[in-house]
């Protein structure tokens, strides 16, 4: 995956050592350290926000599916740029997204009301440490963004 929201990965592999990745090195803190038990302020939560859904939606054209979204494997970056890290539990669904034409189905317009419902309403995410992974249940990712930022 190349993309600014997601950590860039080099190389993998095995030495002597055992296994290693060389990824890009960030100089920042996780969102964990810079909640610090507090809420972010309103305009940091809304730019998180946005960078953690562009990442994820980068990660999902791809067939990537992250399954492990919490503060702790997010890092923003001294510059105010969050990173996506640790796709160790991801899931791959073998599909590539392919953006719908202008005309929309109905489908696609029941999907995207029912992934605004799912952002939108804090009753419909449950335990989302409980929650198992469903790759063909991806749109369901986008729960974990307002919860997860304490906004």
């Amino acid at each position: 995956l190349n993309h600014p929201n997601i950590l860039a990965v080099h190389d993998i592999g095995s030495c002597g050592a055992g296994p290693y990745i060389v990824s890009e090195l960030l100089d920042g803190s996780t969102l964990r350290e810079r909640l610090d038990g507090k809420p972010l302020p309103l305009k940091a939560a809304l730019r998180y926000t946005v960078d953690l859904a562009k990442g994820l939606a980068a990660a999902h054209e791809h067939g990537v599916i992250h399954c492990d979204v919490k503060p702790e494997n997010l890092f923003v970056t001294n510059e105010g740029r969050l990173k996506i890290l640790d796709f160790g539990l991801a899931k791959l669904t073998g599909a590539r997204f392919v953006p719908a034409p202008q005309a929309q189905s109905q489908e696609t317009r029941a999907l995207r009301r029912s992934t605004w419902n799912s952002l939108s309403s804090p009753s419909q995410f449950g335990n989302i440490s409980r929650r198992r992974c469903r790759p063909n249940e991806s749109r369901r990712a986008n729960g974990c963004l307002r919860p997860m930022l304490r906004c």
